[in-house]
């Protein structure tokens, strides 16, 4: 006879795949207009490279500024994991700084192969609930760790470009950007809040109730309850949104330590405008893993700084590379512990 727990497991292992599985079959399609878009503005931008100039570049990168570009991006990923815990405890699941931190780098390895950074928090839920169960919870707190980071990276943006703009407004003349970026903080957390109340979710039950003997609509209420129920830990969420905010600025140093690293005359200030626009644009769900996505927006940004097109494409290409260094161990960590996984399933800890 099987226990408690390793029915509960199993359940939340089949529903779980399941899941993934009805996720890559639907988006397809989806996958195959993405790499088209990739392909495309990849390709759009590099017919204006010189590669010549490019490989000058690399060439003379200092290994020092490349160092602390890898150190910042590590130590992004390590406030991650402190941050989505400080989530996840408050609803009663234990990790250690050092599981969620190898569950991040695990979660992106595999969002380098999958569409944006949707894969990677997909990837997360199944990485993690396979250990915890509470897939519903766990679910919830990436929806909710997404949202408010949204938040962040916009008031951080919003901030940075108008201290651009006034010190060279003449460089970045589109000031309407400025007063899309507040548009976009404004919506986000106005939908924040609507999203979060009771009374959303008690519309959501009223519609959806007759229906939750359907797999989808069941989970999408049990998700919606979890999320809903994170209205009772105001201080979590208050102390998740201020790191949210200090994690924008890891995003933009890692920027500037690349800059100094090919000698590029970038001052950070401009990196603290720029740089959380273009992680809210890559983050959209219209590329694989914002190939060309990213490419393209520091050419367009940072040509009118006056870097040229090759030197902001090769900006691009290093920080991708060095995105892909720092979660490589992920998969090295994957390999390692899935001897360990399967035990932990078949015979789970008893708390």
């Amino acid at each position: 006879m099987k226990s408690e727990n390793e029915t509960q497991l199993e359940e939340v292992k089949t529903d779980t795949l399941g899941k993934v599985g009805g996720w890559v079959k639907k988006t397809k399609a989806g996958l195959f207009l993405r790499a088209i878009v990739s392909v495309s503005l990849f390709l759009l931008v590099i017919s204006r490279v010189d590669f010549y100039t490019v490989k000058e570049l690399f060439a003379r990168t200092e290994p020092l500024y490349f160092s602390l570009v890898l150190l910042t991006l590590l130590a992004d990923r390590l406030l991650m994991a402190f941050k989505w815990n400080l989530l996840i405890q408050v609803k009663g699941i234990v990790l250690s700084i050092w599981q969620g931190f190898r569950i991040y780098l695990v979660s992106n390895f595999f969002g380098i192969f999958l569409p944006t950074s949707i894969g990677g928090d997909i990837y997360r839920i199944y990485y993690t609930s396979k250990r915890q169960g509470q897939v519903e919870e766990i679910a919830a707190s990436v929806v909710l760790e997404r949202f408010i980071g949204t938040i962040a990276s916009a008031m951080f943006a919003a901030f940075g470009f108008a201290l651009m703009i006034g010190l060279h407004s003449q460089l970045l003349p589109e000031h309407n950007l400025l007063l899309i970026i507040l548009g976009l903080f404004m919506f986000s957390l106005a939908a924040f809040w609507v999203s979060i109340q009771e009374k959303t979710l008690n519309g959501s039950e009223y519609i959806l109730g007759r229906l939750e003997n359907f797999w989808f609509f069941r989970k999408w209420l049990q998700c919606q309850r979890a999320y809903t129920g994170y209205r009772k830990y105001k201080r979590a969420l208050i102390v998740f949104f201020f790191l949210s905010v200090i994690e924008q600025g890891f995003f933009a140093v890692a920027n500037y330590w690349g800059a100094k690293a090919m000698n590029l005359n970038i001052g950070l200030i401009y990196f603290i405008g720029i740089i959380p626009i273009c992680q809210i644009i890559m983050r959209l769900p219209i590329s694989i893993n914002a190939i060309g996505v990213q490419e393209g927006l520091y050419t367009l940004f940072f040509s009118r700084l006056g870097l040229s097109v090759s030197e902001a494409f090769s900006l691009a290409l290093l920080l991708r590379v060095g995105h892909w260094l720092v979660v490589l161990p992920g998969g090295i960590l994957y390999l390692t512990h899935r001897a360990e996984q399967k035990n932990v399933l078949k015979y789970p800890v008893k708390q």
